[in-house]
C-alpha cells in the first residue's frame, strides 16, 4: 500500500535509495563564437583638489614590446561616440634653433603718404639762359569736309549805358511828322560756295 499513512511500509518520496551518475567529457570541439552588439556606457568622475606635485624625474627607459594579436571573424555593432571636450595647454620652449637662409619672394607694396606743408619760404629762384629749338612738322593728307549746315541764329543783346554828369542845352523842337511803313522782308537765300583743296608743302627747318 502506497501513502503517508503509518500503516504504509514507506512514504512515496522517501524510498531510501541513492543513485549516482558520472559523465566523462573528452574531445569536445566548439564552433566560432558569435558576439552580438554590446551596449557599454562608462562614466568617469575624477576630482582633483589641492594636488601639488614636485618636479618629476624620469630615468632613461628602454622598452621592448612585441605583441602579436590575431582577430578572427569579429562582428561588432555601430559604435556611438559622444561629443568629446578636449582642453589642452602646451608650453613650448625653443633653445638653440638654427634655420637656413630665408627666401622672400617679390613683395607688392602699396603706400599712401599724405604730406602737409605749413609756411614754407624759399629764396629767389635762379634760372639760367634757356635755348629752345622746336620743330613741328604737320602733314595734312586728303582732308575732305562735308557741306556745313548753319541753323537760324537768334542773337539778343542788352546794352546798359549809365550817363553821369551830362549837361545839355535847351532843346528846340519844330514841327515834325513821323510816318511808319512796314517793309516786307523776303526769305533768306544761301548760296553754296565751293572750297578749294588745301595744299600743304613740306618745309625744311632751318
Amino acid at each position: 500500500m502506497l501513502g503517508f499513512s503509518p500503516l504504509a511500509s514507506a512514504p512515496l518520496a522517501d524510498t531510501g535509495a541513492i543513485d549516482e551518475a558520472v559523465f566523462g567529457l573528452e574531445g569536445i570541439v566548439a564552433g566560432v563564437p558569435t558576439v552580438g552588439a554590446l551596449a557599454i556606457t562608462q562614466v568617469h568622475a575624477i576630482l582633483a583638489s589641492g594636488i601639488t606635485s614636485g618636479v618629476p624625474t624620469v630615468e632613461s627607459i628602454s622598452l621592448d614590446s612585441s605583441i602579436s594579436l590575431q582577430a578572427l571573424d569579429i562582428a561588432s555593432g555601430v559604435p556611438i561616440v559622444g561629443s568629446p571636450v578636449i582642453s589642452g595647454v602646451q608650453s613650448l620652449l625653443a633653445d638653440g634653433i638654427t634655420t637656413g637662409a630665408p627666401s622672400v619672394a617679390s613683395p607688392t607694396l602699396s603706400s599712401i603718404t599724405q604730406l602737409s606743408s605749413v609756411d614754407i619760404t624759399t629764396g629767389v629762384p635762379v634760372v639760367s639762359d634757356v635755348t629752345a629749338s622746336i620743330v613741328s612738322v604737320i602733314v595734312s593728307n586728303d582732308i575732305v569736309a562735308g557741306i556745313p549746315s548753319i541753323e537760324n541764329s537768334s542773337i539778343s543783346q542788352v546794352h546798359g549805358i549809365a550817363l553821369d554828369g551830362i549837361t545839355a542845352g535847351i532843346p528846340i523842337v519844330g514841327p515834325a511828322r513821323f510816318k511808319w511803313q512796314v517793309e516786307p522782308v523776303g526769305p533768306e537765300v544761301w548760296t553754296e560756295q565751293s572750297i578749294s583743296d588745301t595744299i600743304w608743302t613740306e618745309q625744311e627747318a632751318a
